[in-house]
């Protein structure tokens, strides 16, 4: 039985994965430079720092890297205080899980500020107990450490835990160590993940809760 539930934010909550992709294009952009096309999928895989460094390299931008890195973060910090919205569905999926008495608990790869300032303006932090940052543990969501420390603070075992994530790694990870899990699709990462529910979006609480019951009784 379901008795306590793990969301992930960035795509998964929230519709924000296209940020990280195209920020340092719109950075360039405000510095009067066009990017290359594949420019955020070429730092899709490299530390803010390897990302600065490239950025100087190839462009040869005027400015250091520590500059170069709080620019390209003033324009996501202000898309999270501004612009980001949630997925379809998703505060009305939120308020029906909580009519079930199921608690709820972030867990992400993603700042802290930044989460608790787009949870807070899009009128759903109130549904979260707490917020578990991979930074604040100092892990991965290659380890399963995030998912064990969320369930713990619900008093909950992993397989009374189900975990919501885009993912496909992360999905991963928390189904080997025991979690059930749900896949929120995100165009951001496309391909094929084992999780016992998938959704397209948070639309139809009544047929997803129903799916759960009949997996997890």
């Amino acid at each position: 039985m379901i008795k306590g539930a793990i969301f992930d934010v960035d795509g998964t909550l929230l519709d924000s994965m296209e940020i990280w992709e195209s920020a340092a294009s719109l950075y360039l952009r405000k510095l009067g430079i066009c990017p290359e096309a594949e420019l955020g999928r070429i730092l899709y895989t490299m530390s803010m720092e390897e990302g600065a460094k490239y950025l100087l390299q190839t462009y040869h931008l005027p400015y250091d890297e520590t500059t170069i890195i709080d620019g390209i973060y003033q324009i996501i910090d202000d898309f999270y205080r501004y612009e980001v919205r949630t997925k379809k569905g998703v505060k009305e999926f939120l308020f029906s899980l909580s009519s079930k008495q199921i608690p709820m608990v972030i867990a992400t790869s993603g700042s802290r500020e930044l989460v608790e300032v787009a949870l807070k303006r899009l009128e759903i932090r109130s549904y979260f107990q707490e917020i578990f940052t991979c930074s604040d543990l100092q892990t991965t969501k290659a380890e399963p450490t995030i998912y064990t420390k969320a369930a713990a603070f619900l008093s909950l075992n992993p397989k009374e835990t189900m975990v919501f994530e885009d993912a496909l790694f992360a999905l991963e990870t928390a189904y080997l160590a025991g979690f059930p899990t749900t896949r929120v699709y995100d165009k951001f990462s496309i391909g094929k993940t084992y999780a016992p529910i998938e959704i397209e979006d948070f639309t139809d609480f009544f047929t997803y809760w129903k799916k759960v019951q009949i997996l997890f009784p």
